[in-house]
């Protein structure tokens, strides 16, 4: 569904950047984080979302992530700088995606299946843990 895979995608990038763990991210896996940042543009964009904030964010991201490969010749693994930054940026991105599914959704029917709902569940969590009202 529309917004549902893009938020899945931002997901996965935090995921693969340790969000919830205290753990260092390997320097390679700036290469697998590139690859779903450049996947969930061309998501963004086959889905025509346009918000201009989360085309930013993703610019953002993808030029820091392509510094961090170019600048930790020598390191194993990134800073905690580095990991927080990439996590606020990619927290940021899914924000504004949540933001815009909620209004979307608000207008536009979904079918209920079980995929669905959690994926759902999880975009209104973001949106209200974020200052969104309903």
């Amino acid at each position: 569904m529309r917004y549902l895979n893009c938020t899945e995608m931002l997901n996965y990038a935090l995921k693969t950047l340790k969000k919830d763990s205290r753990q260092s991210v390997p320097v390679g896996k700036m290469a697998e984080l590139f690859a779903v940042m450049t996947n969930l543009r061309d998501m963004l964009m086959d889905e025509q979302i346009t918000n201009p904030i989360v085309m930013l964010r993703m610019n953002d991201l993808l030029s820091a992530i392509l510094t961090v490969q170019k600048n930790t010749v020598g390191m194993e693994c990134i800073t905690d700088t580095m990991k927080q930054e990439l996590i606020s940026g990619v927290e940021s991105m899914k924000y504004e995606i949540c933001s815009d599914a909620v209004n979307y959704y608000k207008k536009t029917d979904f079918e209920e299946t079980p995929e669905v709902v959690a994926g759902m569940r999880d975009i209104v969590e973001c949106y209200l843990e974020n200052g969104g009202v309903l």
